[in-house]
């Protein structure tokens, strides 16, 4: 029975995917063949045709229930995208920033389209639940380029538009959401005593860990967890509901408290931890999780973990269609299968008698929970660890150490002084982090969409041998066969880019910075002083698997910029910087000129030129990219390569060669 209705949550959660990501002609395909095998499958392993039956129907609710929800929901209120009017709704979220703030208001359009939207302006020091209520204003879609995919992060959290600007603005006290605000003012209250008494890296990695606020880390030390493997434990999930339960749990049971008594004082507790972290997916999940485990034991019935994971993603799901658009959601799922169900199940017969061979089962653990998150931090991250098993075994303990203390901190209101306690290792773990980061053997780039695509394809085989064989031994050659496929694919598209000429153009609106790679060089070259430029090289250097900087030419604004590119780029080696000087560099068979602001590169006659707009004196080039606004009554180029950067445009790589180049859009 569990294996069916299992089968069934899981023909669900499938339906909400192939919806949300497969939509054209060969995707439908892809899905006809996919069920044709899952049928075949099934059949061959003792499943019914009302089994099958089932399972495709609860495929076809989620499908439907996403289809619905997409163009009754999403398209009628996206449809006001470009238009002004007016809107009143009722404050859900509240991000500040200094002076300004980013509220999420849930509320009507015009007083008829009922929806969420984000307005940021002036902090109007709202709270949870009062009401605002916007004058004549412009809505937009959440604002996507190269650095963050706004509108699918936005769509998973129901919020469909957003506002910048308003006239009129009110703020309407309600005194509502009484719990919610109290929690809120006790966590930044708490969250700054961790600062004060810790540092500030110290005091938002502990934050981070308890409260799910990781806003304040810089990107430096987040690029060095991340690179380490260790980045999950910045978010609630598992990890920390697990943790945190477990230790009230055994509490109440030295205190002998009444097992249903227990049962409702872990509600209350996780309820208020749900609270604490704002609302994440995956805490949510790990909620549910837990609830179907422990009502299980309170009425001494067997848990099972892959039926509990099953249940609780269906049942998030069904909420919530666009929620399949998650990333937190779907690594917080993937994550969970692989060290509750995948990993067990791989190391069921290996003992863990002594201190070493417990230490080897916890890798191996580690290293199957790794294999299953893999492909989705190469889609969702600019790179992926090599060393995560290591680092998870070795410094995820530290990390829960300091999280039990600080929780000790938080729930006696801070009245034991055990932070310094806390503080001992985070500053170790912050410290190896950052050392071990920055060899280049312990992480690899996602840069690459066919290398994503496989890494997907050999999970999906792994899975299916498992199905197939349910042999421990056939299923873990099938894994190491998938990540020596993706060792060799990362080897050969890392040769392959470094005989390959390139030119980035990054940055948003009118700025523009121009990176070139080839043969191991990186040049970085900004043409217009735009201070948020260096996020953009930052992620495309982490995305391509640059390791080292040969040049950084800064040509204007160059004593903020040069600060802006430092702290962007300290996780990698700049050999040099130049500050409003000429460059004429010869790489093999290219050359490099920068002067002026125009800048030029050139490979076996092929030749791209990046100039300001308006420049009079044209190149001769195959394509020529103009940064900056157009002066008044000069006329835009027309009759040859050109491209004006308007904005939404400005992210691409142009590949040079003999016989001409081509564009790609990152």
């Amino acid at each position: 029975m569990k294996r069916k209705m299992t089968g069934i949550a899981a023909a669900y959660i499938f339906g909400s995917f192939f919806a949300s990501f497969f939509t054209g002609l060969p995707e439908l395909l892809i899905l006809a063949a996919a069920a044709a095998g899952v049928a075949y499958i099934g059949l061959r392993k003792g499943l019914t045709l009302r089994d099958l039956s089932l399972m495709s129907l609860s495929f076809a609710a989620a499908f439907s229930a996403f289809t619905l929800k997409q163009t009754f929901v999403y398209e009628r209120i996206t449809s006001c995208a470009g238009q002004t009017g007016t809107f009143s709704g009722e404050v859900t979220d509240i991000r500040r920033y200094g002076e300004n703030s980013a509220y999420t208001l849930n509320g009507e359009i015009n007083g008829d389209v009922s929806a969420k939207i984000t307005y940021y302006g002036t902090d109007l020091g709202a709270e949870y639940g009062d009401v605002v209520t916007l004058g004549e204003c412009r809505f937009e879609l959440p604002s996507s380029d190269y650095l963050f995919d706004g509108v699918t992060y936005y769509k998973s959290a129901g919020v469909y538009l957003e506002a910048d600007s308003a006239r009129d603005v009110s703020l309407e006290r309600t005194g509502t959401h009484l719990l919610r605000n109290a929690v809120a003012d006790y966590r930044e209250r708490m969250i700054s005593q961790f600062r004060i008494a810790m540092g500030a890296d110290c005091g938002d990695f502990l934050a981070g860990m308890i409260f799910g606020q990781k806003q304040g880390l810089s990107d430096d030390v987040r690029t060095s967890l991340y690179r380490v493997g260790i980045g999950h434990v910045l978010a609630v999930s598992g990890l920390h509901v697990t943790v945190i339960i477990a230790l009230a749990m055994l509490l109440m049971r030295r205190l002998r408290v009444n097992r249903f008594a227990a049962f409702g004082l872990m509600n209350v507790l996780l309820i208020l931890l749900i609270i604490a972290a704002n609302y994440p997916i995956s805490a949510i999940r790990a909620t549910l999780m837990l609830e179907f485990a422990y009502s299980a034991r309170l009425f001494r019935r067997q848990g099972d973990s892959f039926n509990s994971l099953a249940w609780a993603v269906l049942l998030i799901c069904i909420a919530d269609p666009f929620v399949i658009y998650s990333s937190g959601f779907l690594l917080s799922a993937a994550g969970t299968f692989g060290i509750a169900v995948f990993a067990p199940y791989m190391t069921k017969n290996i003992p863990a008698g002594t201190p070493l061979r417990g230490l080897a089962k916890a890798f191996l653990i580690m290293l199957c929970t790794t294999l299953t998150i893999t492909p989705l931090c190469m889609r969702y991250f600019d790179e992926s660890s090599l060393i995560a098993p290591l680092t998870n075994v070795l410094l995820v303990p530290l990390c829960s150490a300091s999280m039990v203390i600080g929780l000790i901190y938080v729930l006696t209101g801070g009245l034991l002084p055990v932070l310094p306690l806390a503080q001992v290792p985070i500053e170790l773990v912050l410290r190896v982090s950052d050392s071990v980061s920055r060899l280049s053997f312990t992480h690899f780039s996602c840069g690459s969409y066919a290398l994503t695509v496989t890494a997907f394809a050999c999970s999906a085989t792994t899975v299916l041998v498992c199905i197939v064989f349910r042999s421990r031994r056939l299923t873990a050659l099938a894994a190491a066969m998938s990540a020596a496929v993706l060792m060799l694919g990362s080897g050969i598209h890392s040769m392959r880019s470094f005989d390959t000429f390139t030119v980035a153009s990054l940055g948003r609106g009118s700025s523009c910075a121009a990176v070139v790679e080839y043969q191991g060089n990186t040049l970085i070259f900004d043409l217009s002083g735009n201070y948020k430029t260096p996020d953009y090289v930052r992620k495309y250097l982490s995305r391509s698997g640059a390791e080292r900087v040969t040049l950084l030419s800064v040509d204007r604004n160059s004593d903020s910029l040069r600060s802006a590119y430092a702290q962007e780029l300290s996780a990698f080696n700049v050999a040099q910087t130049a500050v409003g000087s000429e460059s004429d560099i010869v790489i093999g068979g290219s050359r490099v000129c920068c002067c002026g602001g125009i800048f030029t590169a050139e490979l076996g006659g092929t030749k791209v030129a990046f100039l300001p707009a308006g420049t009079e004196d044209l190149p001769d080039a195959e394509l020529l990219v103009f940064y900056g606004k157009l002066p008044k009554n000069a006329q835009p180029v027309t009759g040859r390569g050109a491209l004006y950067l308007d904005g939404s445009g400005n992210n691409f790589e142009i590949t040079l060669a003999s016989s001409g180049c081509e564009i790609r859009r990152l």
